[in-house]
């Protein structure tokens, strides 16, 4: 079977057509609103800049899809979508041999049912990350009841001034976790400040300052929470849990919890209607999500190619 890989900006008819056999699949799976219209603009608008994709041929008929938003330099998300399992396995081997997983954490994307990408990735040596994005409803006058951490502390809004802060302390808790080893990110220092210092600068999102906070333990910064606005579940602005981050030798000592819902009360006085995150199936933080009563929305699964 020979196939060949054309630019998706050279067959833009062909491109609309999956985009309707995707969005057809995506409401009879999840009875929701199509995903055409949203997915287009933003692919036709960012195509050679953020996003790269081809389409597949075998002779003159198109066989699949795929195209890859880069968020960050080591970051980002691809859509495949093929007619077969046949078809699957060179599409993503593509993906691969043009350097889309290479020292960057991709989120896999598709609505057919079936696990021939993940397959191929793991075939080819990727590492893979198995999260879950988890909601929480807010609801106007419920509120939390606060109990005090083992230590004393204080709470300041989170600002701008302490992203080196912030980022180093962020490296450390990780270092001893190990849940996020994969990142680039996460194993350079030096990368953990600019993406902190990105976020600051509203890469990621709007960030919510009232509910942003750094929790200090007798002038020593010891923990903070960061939340973004983003774009989800058909929400203009949903808050979103960038990162939340105990520093070590601190942890176990109810200051995580604390925060949390020192925010997530902040939250519900700014009027937002539900809050998200996204967690790696076994990091223990998963915990106190649930314990919080954060609910399970769905499981993805994220990709890197180190070497």
């Amino acid at each position: 079977m020979s196939i060949s890989f054309n630019n998706i900006s050279e067959h833009l008819d062909v491109f609309d057509s999956y985009l309707d056999e995707m969005d057809c699949l995506w409401r009879e799976r999840t009875d929701a609103e199509g995903l055409k219209l949203a997915v287009q603009e933003k692919v036709l608008k960012e195509l050679g800049k953020t996003i790269e994709g081809v389409i597949a041929f075998i002779d003159d008929e198109a066989v699949g899809v795929y195209w890859a938003e880069i968020n960050t330099p080591h970051y980002g998300n691809i859509t495949f979508h093929a007619s077969d399992d046949v078809v699957g396995e060179p599409l993503a081997n593509h993906a691969i041999d043009a350097g889309v997983f290479t020292q960057r954490q991709m989120e896999i994307v598709q609505v057919l049912d079936t696990d021939i990408f993940r397959k191929t990735l793991e075939k080819a040596g990727c590492i893979k990350n198995h999260r879950e994005r988890m909601s929480l409803w807010l609801e106007e006058g419920a509120y939390f009841n606060q109990d005090p951490p083992e230590i004393p502390v204080d709470y300041y809004l989170l600002s701008e001034e302490y992203k080196d802060i912030t980022a180093k302390m962020s490296f450390d808790a990780h270092q001893i976790s190990r849940d996020y080893y994969m990142y680039p990110e996460m194993n350079n220092l030096e990368k953990r400040i600019a993406l902190e210092a990105k976020v600051h600068a509203g890469g990621h999102g709007t960030i919510i300052d009232k509910a942003s906070l750094l929790v200090f333990h007798e002038g020593t910064p010891v923990g903070y929470c960061l939340f973004v606005e983003v774009a989800c579940w058909g929400f203009e602005k949903v808050p979103w849990i960038f990162d939340i981050v105990i520093a070590p030798g601190y942890d176990g000592k109810g200051i995580g919890r604390e925060l949390l819902k020192v925010s997530l009360n902040i939250l519900t006085d700014l009027k937002y209607p539900i809050v998200g995150l996204a967690v790696t199936k076994d990091n223990y933080a998963k915990k106190l999500y649930e314990k919080l009563e954060f609910q399970h929305v769905d499981d993805f699964y994220e990709y890197i190619k180190l070497d």
